[in-house]
């Protein structure tokens, strides 16, 4: 059976962001193992992890890296009303 490779770029935002994204990728490393399928996930920083590393909230190599992707996980922050 051969195996069809999704390239996802993977933006955890701020917050909890990190926390909930080590969850989803073990949820998309089990649908892995279930399927003829490889997820190639590359995380890149956004919001005060991106201003941190590069000086914006979307730096130009995450931005980079969600066009060469063909899905982007994103977890935010909440919204406040």
């Amino acid at each position: 059976m051969s195996s069809h490779v999704i390239r996802i770029a993977a933006l955890a935002g701020d917050g909890i962001g990190p926390e909930v994204m080590r969850e989803a990728i073990k949820v998309i490393r089990a649908v892995e193992k279930k399927f003829a399928i490889v997820f190639e996930i590359t995380e890149a920083p956004v919001g005060w992890a991106g201003i941190d590393a590069a000086g914006k909230a979307l730096p130009d190599e995450t931005l980079a890296v969600c066009r060469r992707s063909e899905a982007i996980l994103l977890l935010g922050g909440a919204a406040r009303s």
